[in-house]
């Protein structure tokens, strides 16, 4: 009887150490909190607790079983305590439940090294997080640096020597020649508007600080709206919109700033004289808004990368200097996603990129009520 109650418990132990080191096997995320429930569960305990001590102060971190626990549940020849168990210089495992004996304990001490394995693989993995997040974080402050240090230096440079010039009490400068300084720091200065605004607005889009403010918006207007805030449009822009196009439901201003983004980029990226087309149309509840160009476009294995900040992809044909920080499309498609909308790209027949922006459409208006 006692070889049989022995081989019983020994079985129960190898099966519980295979668990445990199934759990660890098999599992692709934390498995401290299974391994927990686990011993719970093979001891009857009532609470299993691990503690971990910081600046020489103990606290639970994490807990299985009741945490208000009875001695009701227990079997009545059993005596209710507490085990602890240290698995390291700065953590340990409290157990809250029956007696254990010699042989248990011995048990138990073995399933803890399971979890102090579990353990040790969750400190790395955080460790390895901490530094994936470190290093996105460099890569992406190298690239603002970087992008930005340019940027803003060449608007500034330019600005700088117009108005040097004209202040200069050297040379006297023609009318002709006066307007030519003061439409150079126009230009610069609406090329330093434009990068400042993209980069604040990044800065909102990642911290999730977005206003939006979505009410019925009409196309026409919204594309009317965003042409005209383009400089050096083409003279061959062409807007087709369906006759049964409706209302969409979207911020109208964050829309017009995204098609205007999408055309801009167009235009830098097109040869000199190419058509630009932007084309409106339904497609089952949704609506599908296109900015077709003839330029380079962006191969497929690379589209995704154009939605990241800091991104410039493709040789454009025009200055370098239009093609900015490289957030363009970046803020675009954060605009799109956070109005409910999606931003894909495909190649335009015959060469060239089509952005489509799939746009939800606004709510219908009861009968005899204007949207």
């Amino acid at each position: 009887a006692l070889r049989t109650v022995q081989a019983r418990r020994a079985r129960a132990e190898a099966e519980a150490l295979s668990r445990a080191a199934g759990t660890l096997a098999v599992s692709s995320g934390d498995a401290v909190p299974v391994l927990l429930a686990q011993l719970c569960a093979v001891f009857g305990c009532m609470t299993v607790e691990l503690w971990q001590r910081a600046d020489d102060e103990w606290t639970i971190t994490e807990q299985a079983g009741s945490s208000d626990p009875t001695l009701q549940s227990l079997p009545t020849n059993r005596k209710f305590e507490e085990t602890t168990v240290d698995i390291g210089s700065n953590t340990r495992v409290v157990f809250r439940g029956p007696q254990l004996s010699l042989e248990d304990q011995l048990a138990l001490r073995g399933q803890c090294d399971q979890l102090a394995v579990a353990l040790r693989e969750r400190e790395m993995r955080h460790s390895a997080q901490a530094a994936e997040i470190t290093k996105r974080a460099d890569e992406v402050r190298t690239s603002l640096l970087q992008a930005v240090s340019h940027d803003l230096r060449t608007p500034l440079a330019g600005i700088k020597a117009s108005v040097t010039s004209l202040l200069s009490p050297d040379v006297k400068f023609t009318a002709v020649q006066q307007r030519e300084f003061l439409e150079t720091v126009d230009i610069e200065t609406d090329r330093l508007t434009r990068l400042v605004r993209n980069l604040l607005d990044m800065s909102r889009l990642q911290a999730g600080a977005v206003a939006l403010q979505l009410s019925t918006a009409f196309l026409d207007d919204v594309i009317a709206n965003a042409l005209r805030s383009v400089s050096s449009l083409p003279e061959h822009v062409m807007v087709e919109i369906a006759d049964d196009m409706v209302a969409v439901f979207v911020d109208a201003e964050f829309l017009e700033r995204a098609v205007a983004n999408v055309v801009g980029n167009a235009v830098a990226f097109s040869p000199v004289g190419a058509a630009i087309d932007l084309k409106a149309f339904r497609h089952d509840d949704r609506v599908l808004l296109q900015v077709v160009d003839h330029g380079p476009g962006i191969p497929p294995d690379r589209r995704a990368e154009a939605v990241r900040p800091f991104q410039q992809l493709g040789d454009g044909t025009r200055s370098s200097s239009n093609s900015g920080v490289g957030l363009g499309l970046a803020v675009t498609n954060g605009f799109v996603s956070v109005m409910g909308g999606r931003m894909t790209f495909d190649e335009t027949p015959g060469g060239g990129l089509t952005v489509t922006f799939d746009l939800p459409q606004a709510p219908s208006a009861p009968k005899g009520e204007l949207l």
